[in-house]
Formats: C-alpha cells, structure tokens, sequence
C-alpha cells in the first residue's frame, strides 16, 4: 500500500469543517483516529485544528508563526513554512465564516491520533 498522499477534498475536510463549526454546547468529547499510524493525511490534516481555531489574522501573524518554529525539534525551509499555511488559508477560505473562530466550548474535546508527519508534507 503506498503513503502517496491525495489532493483535494476529503471527509477529513468534512470532519475538520465539523468540528471548528460545531455548537457551543456540543457534547461530543472525544474523536478517536488512532491506528492510521501508516497514513500521514490523517497526521497533517488534524494538525491544521489548532490553527484553523486561531482567526485568520492571528494565524497569520509573526508570534504564531514563532511559538511554532520554536516548538518544532526540527528547522523547516521559510518557503516550506509559508506555503504550509498559504495552502491552510486556500484551503479553508470558503468555510472560514462557519468557523467558531478562538471560541472556547462547554466541554473541551479531546482528538487521539497516531501521528505520522515528516518536514517534506509541511
């Protein structure tokens, strides 16, 4: 089976969508996608949440992009890094408005994954 990874839409897209529009007193608490540990979409997609919370001028800004560079065990290329969240924002662009955007809900929630992401998919 190849690790070749897909482009365009996906039903992760629909579960990102999903999760950064839900209601404020949604109950759900935990999303379990462990045991993709050989798939890094699943990896990269779901690491984009944090970001895609963030409105899009703080996501943007310099201390963000920062408090990542310093976070990382690893340097990434400028251009990697800036093309890492220009695709986010192509991306997203039409669902932005739905998003709950740095909204805090009822009940926090908890995504288990197995991550499996190298520099070069940054």
């Amino acid at each position: 089976m190849s690790n070749t990874i897909l482009k365009g839409p996906s039903l992760l897209d629909a579960l990102i969508i999903g999760i950064l529009s839900r209601q404020q007193n949604c109950g759900l608490q935990v999303i379990d996608v462990s045991g993709f540990e050989e798939d890094q979409r699943v990896s990269i997609e779901l690491s984009r949440i944090p970001l895609l919370w963030l409105s899009p001028e703080r996501r943007s800004s310099e201390d963000v992009r920062q408090q990542i560079r310093g976070s990382l065990q690893l340097s990434i290329q400028d251009t990697r890094f800036d093309r890492y969240f220009n695709r986010i924002s192509v991306i997203y662009n039409l669902h932005e408005s739905e998003f709950c955007h740095e909204e805090n809900f009822d009940q926090p929630l908890m995504i288990c994954l197995d991550c499996n992401m190298s520099v070069d998919e940054v």
